[in-house]
């Protein structure tokens, strides 16, 4: 890009980074908050939340390639224009969903309604975001991609932070007054909009031709791409079962509610802070020996999770937490790196923006089915909010918080060793 130049690297690595603190926020409330609002302030019955749940985050991922297409056509509007759009709807969605308290009275069929408009306005938002702003990434010249995925990954951290603070306050006062509602809406704009309004005509992205499913076709063909799209699903599943379920193991579970936002934050800062290490450690050791180290000790950390509270005290899982999160944060580097090297290795043609689209819909897939677990294990378990721990109920939470990720990590890291196509554009540049 030669915005790059005008601009500078690391200036432009820091407005391209900054609207992922908005996108880090809204997907961890959606991920980790949203189910137990809808069981525990808009009493809806947890499997009717969670159908609700999955069914627009599929409707949010199988858009992924459609928006990624429009994406790489777009001369009008650009990757910019998407992206601010993106924002705008994400907080209208946001302000929707939380102001059902305020308009709504304690109608089961009103408030699900409600609830299924807002999820529907802000996993549109959400892909309006994230795909332009992935496909960027990959047309940064090849020597500082590391650097502007890097800082993307620490700016969505950033703002998954800000979702775990945003949550601890909410569990404090669930229904905040309407004019905290509209402040965070505002905000969740503004963070997207000022730095694309900065940016101007350097995010507008290239002009790629050629029809959708001629297009799609071609890029499914891409077998090089299939194994990382496998091994993002069952890690972006295990993340999702965890961290979803966190605060019911937390509060149900070990009887301490206050530790679900500590547990979540500590992921989220190793997550963060971990990233410059990663970077460094791939230049010098090159994917495949850090992607695989990595994917195995999460099957270790996972294996640790399960006898928190039983085997030693609940206080280990702050470790345990942490420990996840620090190699999380490798793959939150390696993923999108890998996939930006298949797409252009394999693909010539420029349309990063459909590959970034299947990477976006296996994760949003992957949340789906993991939220989806989640509501209908707590349903089969039993669950009812302010309720006992049953037997049943801990197995439940105890098999959704560590025993659904474990076997997901299991199943990615053997994809690793068996699919050796996708290291095929790793090799060429190592």
């Amino acid at each position: 890009m030669a915005h790059e130049e005008k601009v500078g690297v690391g200036r432009l690595a820091f407005y391209y980074a900054l609207p992922m603190v908005s996108g880090g926020f809204v997907q961890f409330v959606l991920a980790n908050y949203v189910m137990k609002y809808a069981t525990d302030v808009l009493y809806l019955a947890p499997a009717l939340a969670g159908s609700l749940f999955a069914v627009f985050r599929l409707y949010d991922a199988v858009t992924d390639p459609l928006c990624g297409y429009l994406s790489d056509r777009s001369s009008r509007w650009g990757r910019s224009g998407f992206i601010g759009y993106g924002g705008a709807l994400m907080a209208a969605g946001y302000f929707l969903l939380f102001v059902i308290p305020h308009v709504v009275g304690e109608g089961g069929i009103v408030r699900a309604w409600l609830f299924g408009v807002a999820l529907w306005v802000l996993f549109t938002g959400l892909t309006m975001l994230y795909i332009p702003h992935y496909a960027l990434g990959a047309e940064f010249s090849a020597k500082d991609q590391a650097r502007f995925f890097g800082s993307r990954s620490v700016a969505e951290n950033v703002g998954t932070f800000l979702g775990v603070l945003f949550v601890a306050m909410k569990n404090e006062a669930p229904v905040q007054t309407i004019y905290h509602e509209i402040v965070f809406s505002l905000l969740v704009f503004f963070v997207v909009f000022w730095p694309i309004r900065r940016l101007g005509g350097g995010l507008r992205g290239r002009f790629v031709e050629g029809s959708f499913f001629p297009s799609l076709g071609e890029v499914l063909r891409n077998r090089a791409g299939w194994g990382v799209l496998v091994i993002t699903f069952f890690s972006q599943l295990a993340a999702t079962a965890m961290l979803a379920t966190n605060l019911y193991f937390c509060e149900y579970v070990l009887g301490k509610p206050m530790m679900g936002p500590i547990v979540a934050g500590l992921f989220l800062v190793m997550a963060t802070v971990s990233v410059p290490f990663w970077v460094g450690l791939i230049s010098k050791e090159g994917y495949l020996r850090v992607w695989g180290g990595c994917l195995g000790l999460l099957v270790v950390g996972f294996a640790l999770a399960w006898p928190v509270g039983r085997v030693y005290p609940s206080g280990v899982l702050y470790g345990v937490g942490s420990f996840i999160g620090f190699l999380a944060g490798a793959l939150l580097t390696i993923h999108p790196l890998v996939l930006a090297e298949v797409s252009t290795f394999f693909d010539k043609k420029g349309r990063s923006a459909i590959y970034f689209a299947l990477f976006t819909f296996t994760n949003k897939a992957a949340m789906a089915t993991g939220v989806f677990f989640v509501g209908m294990v707590l349903e089969l378990s039993g669950f009812s909010p302010g309720g006992n721990l049953s037997s049943r109920l801990e197995i439940g939470l105890r098999w959704l918080f560590a025993g659904l990720p474990l076997v997901s990590m299991l199943i990615a890291f053997g994809v690793f060793f068996v699919q050796r196509s996708i290291s095929g554009a790793a090799h060429q540049k190592e």
